[in-house]
């Protein structure tokens, strides 16, 4: 006479919270290091946007027509500069060093969404 079979045994509560426990831990993991692995090779995570800068315009910062060319954006970033750089203030009051300090961060965002607008990137 053939054996009968017995029925599967029904995994318990805890059995299937730890398999929940782990799927969701792998998961946390592989885009852990997804986003690693991008930071460490200067590409921005897909699954993030860009945030948008807020505040004026690239051209309006850099003083260009916003239908300028690659070379005069290039042109007004860099006289901009070298209008502001902290480096020309340094002898003078901290107060100013840290005004043309943000200024200048401001211009290199300007550019950096102006080499974005027209196609290119570094």
């Amino acid at each position: 006479m053939p054996t009968p079979k017995k029925p599967a045994p029904k995994p318990d509560l805890l059995e299937t919270f730890l398999a929940m426990a782990a799927a969701a831990a792998k998961k946390a993991f592989v885009r852990l290091r997804n986003e690693y692995r991008a930071g460490r090779e200067g590409h921005p995570d897909p699954a993030r946007p860009l945030p948008r800068q807020t505040g004026p315009a690239w051209w309006t910062v850099l003083g260009v027509r916003e239908t300028a060319s690659r070379d005069q954006v290039v042109a007004a970033y860099r006289d901009a500069l070298r209008k502001t750089h902290p480096d020309k203030v340094a002898h003078l009051s901290d107060k100013l060093r840290q005004v043309a300090d943000q200024e200048t961060r401001r211009i290199n965002a300007a550019y950096e969404e102006a080499q974005q607008a027209l196609g290119r990137r570094r």
